[in-house]
């Protein structure tokens, strides 16, 4: 298989904590439940960790929720301390009182979130066909990017939430880091590595 594209060139998702932990150092010892440990929000979490100087092996404690309704339910029940969520999820997590201690797509982590990966033999055989699929894509990424309407519209649609604000968390959340060329990067590649 061949990367051909990248959406999302970032890590993301937003490290939520109960009310009484500020800081991402104050997790130390602590459970943080993720989808899954391998699954994308346990690297984010892992990756957030780091950079505030904890230890992900040794220093916190990571628990595979399930999913992300399954994390802020255990997150509700003071089960855990802290989890890894995202949009629009966050917009309950919020409503509960739990802390957003940090967006992980602030940190600007090179990752291939999102990728478009073909084969070989498609590229060769079905090149028409893949160049008219990458122009969609790009045109699709340049009104996620900039129409927020139409972008909240499909959302809707497509994810079948009726809930506006929390679709409106979503955009915002993310609009500002869709590619604008979809290129990736060896850094990119290099962030996926760096944890196998």
């Amino acid at each position: 298989h061949v990367f051909i594209g990248v959406c999302y060139p970032y890590l993301s998702g937003s490290l939520f904590a109960q009310p009484e932990i500020k800081y991402v150092k104050e997790l130390k010892g602590k459970t943080i439940a993720v989808s899954g440990i391998g699954a994308t929000s346990h690297f984010s979490a892992i990756m957030a960790v780091q950079h505030f100087g904890l230890d992900p092996n040794r220093e916190v404690k990571f628990l595979a929720a399930g999913g992300q309704p399954e994390a802020l339910a255990s997150l509700q029940r003071n089960l855990i301390d802290a989890a890894m969520l995202y949009p629009p999820i966050t917009r309950q997590a919020r409503r509960l009182g739990k802390v957003e201690l940090i967006n992980v797509a602030e940190l600007k982590i090179p990752y291939t979130s999102a990728a478009l990966v073909s084969t070989e033999r498609t590229i060769k055989t079905k090149h028409q066909v893949l160049d008219r699929f990458m122009a969609s894509m790009a045109e699709a990424l340049k009104v996620a990017r900039t129409d927020k309407e139409r972008s909240i519209a499909a959302m809707a649609r497509f994810l079948g939430v009726k809930d506006h604000a929390a679709l409106e968390e979503s955009w915002v959340a993310y609009h500002d880091g869709f590619s604008k060329d979809m290129a990736i990067t060896p850094e990119q590649i290099q962030t996926v590595l760096d944890q196998m």
